[in-house]
């Protein structure tokens, strides 16, 4: 693998970045038939990529990622990122891990993967308090266009 050294342009990051991105999208798509969460278009990790891409091209070192949310306000009061895509990833990111959390409950598993029962869907969508399985997927299809539509923006 390539080390990204500091004198690295933010152009020659982002393409290294949105390749490994590609990489692994195209892994989670051949693996499973349902959305990954993590690894599918518009999910965490686009999140997570996006976050250590402006750490790299902006030289903010706040020490590893653990807090995805603190970093995304960071860099909205740093200028980095428009107060909208602020709150639209902020707000996907907890969607996001919340109806993971959810499928964990209610699957009695570690997983990311969206169940591909209607039984469960909805049972996902009511313990979230969205009451219909429609509603929830709403949700998360408007969740994946945004988070994508941001980081595209990026690594478009």
């Amino acid at each position: 693998e390539n080390f990204l050294y500091p004198e690295s342009s933010p152009r020659e990051i982002a393409g290294v970045i949105g390749q490994a991105r590609g990489r692994l999208e195209k892994k989670s798509a051949r693996s499973a038939s349902r959305f990954s969460l993590k690894l599918g278009p518009g999910g965490i990790h686009d999140i997570e990529f996006l976050l250590e891409f402006l750490q790299l091209t902006t030289r903010h070192r706040s020490g590893p990622m653990r807090d995805p949310l603190t970093l995304l306000v960071n860099f909205r009061k740093l200028g980095i990122l428009t107060e909208d895509s602020c709150r639209w990833l902020v707000s996907g990111f907890r969607f996001l891990r919340d109806l993971e959390h959810h499928i964990q409950l209610i699957t009695g598993k570690k997983s990311e993967l969206v169940p591909y029962t209607e039984s469960l869907i909805q049972e996902l969508a009511v313990a979230m308090d969205f009451g219909t399985s429609k509603k929830l997927m709403t949700k998360l299809a408007e969740t994946r266009r945004q988070n994508r539509r941001i980081f595209d923006s990026f690594f478009g």
